[in-house]
């Protein structure tokens, strides 16, 4: 049985400053993921949200004496054929979804039926709320909106731990034959001119890298009927907005100074989350390029000392190769009226109708 111990104040705020003192100081103290940092969500909603004609829908949760910031929930409100829903801050380029707030704070939420009130009065605008992308070890802070349903959404995210050194790492992760062979390929491509991976963190030279992303996947993917974000206005503005945060580097692979291969990612909490890769499909689509600019990016990771390389959501075979471990991503949906309960349940009970929510989330 849950209890009240502290008093919270619970609120909705359509125009939360995220680029505040207050959340940058939450932010830091919390074990919340880069897309949740401060300049992702401003540019997310101007970006995103709102050219979605979506409602932002910001839950925060302030010490009820000192009203010092204690949690936020970004949300957004989107309505269907007269229901309202709403949908975590994602909108296709977050891969993590988390309530943000310190662990310790997330632990006493789910022991508050104070708080569980409040917030569930905070939605009652809302018939339904849907999660996607909510990483296996969070799944538990959603409690604190009450009844909700789990469900796997059936992919998962990869990450790989490093270690003191380089070699030992890839003796250890990768099997002997990728290293052999990727080896191959490193001394072939060396053949035909000078290859080095350049660490970008320059602001301006990490959107020069995001252009030349675009550049390579445009021919990548050309012809192909699966969407790429990057491709579309809006969200390649927003990529470079946010590479103005010093969270944010690029690692580019050159050959005789002409770029081949670039990887772009976020570095927080000892870990790098590697967002984005791109690379000469057209002059060097056998030669492994896309893995050789990752191995140099774990390379400079360890020397810094961080303690994983996340290869983020996705089950593509070959982030196996880095010795990845796999963590369960999952849905979370939470009905808030009689429509909402109906439908929560319903959306939950197949494949198919799990499809119509993800639908409703985009």
């Amino acid at each position: 049985m849950k209890s009240s111990v502290i008093h919270w104040a619970v609120s909705e705020v359509r125009d939360f400053d995220f680029l505040s003192e207050e959340y940058r100081s939450l932010f830091s103290r919390s074990d919340a993921s880069p897309f949740q940092s401060p300049l992702w969500l401003a540019r997310l909603y101007a970006e995103l949200v709102l050219e979605r004609a979506a409602q932002p829908f910001i839950i925060t949760i302030r010490d009820g004496l000192s009203q010092r910031l204690i949690g936020v929930i970004p949300l957004a409100i989107h309505r269907h054929l007269g229901i309202s829903v709403a949908v975590f801050a994602d909108y296709g380029v977050s891969d993590y979804c988390s309530i943000v707030a310190t662990t310790e704070d997330l632990k006493s939420f789910r022991d508050d039926d104070a708080l569980t009130s409040q917030l569930r009065r905070a939605f009652r605008k809302c018939d339904l709320l849907i999660v996607r992308k909510v990483r296996a070890p969070a799944l538990a802070t959603f409690d604190v909106l009450g009844e909700v349903i789990r469900r796997p959404l059936g992919i998962n995210a990869h990450a790989t731990a490093l270690g003191r050194s380089f070699d030992d790492w890839r003796e250890r992760a990768m099997p002997r034959s990728l290293r052999r062979s990727l080896d191959k390929k490193r001394r072939s491509i060396g053949r035909k001119g000078h290859l080095k991976t350049q660490i970008i963190e320059d602001p301006d030279l990490i959107i020069a890298a995001l252009h030349q992303i675009l550049e390579f996947r445009r021919f990548r993917f050309k012809g192909h009927d699966k969407r790429d974000l990057l491709n579309e206005e809006r969200y390649f503005r927003f990529y470079c907005e946010v590479a103005r945060d010093p969270m944010f580097r690029a690692y580019v692979m050159t050959l005789d100074d002409r770029p081949v291969s670039i990887a772009y990612g976020a570095a927080w909490n000892d870990r790098f989350h590697l967002l984005l890769t791109g690379f000469d499909y057209l002059n060097y689509r056998n030669a492994s390029l896309g893995l050789l600019v990752i191995e140099d990016a774990i390379k400079d990771c360890i020397s810094r000392g961080d303690a994983e390389f996340d290869l983020t959501i996705g089950d593509q075979p070959y982030k196996r190769d880095f010795g990845t471990v796999e963590t369960p991503m999952w849905w979370v949906l939470c009905g808030f009226s009689v429509v909402g309960r109906a439908l929560s349940v319903l959306l939950s009970h197949s494949p198919r109708m799990l499809s119509l929510a993800r639908r409703l989330v985009r």
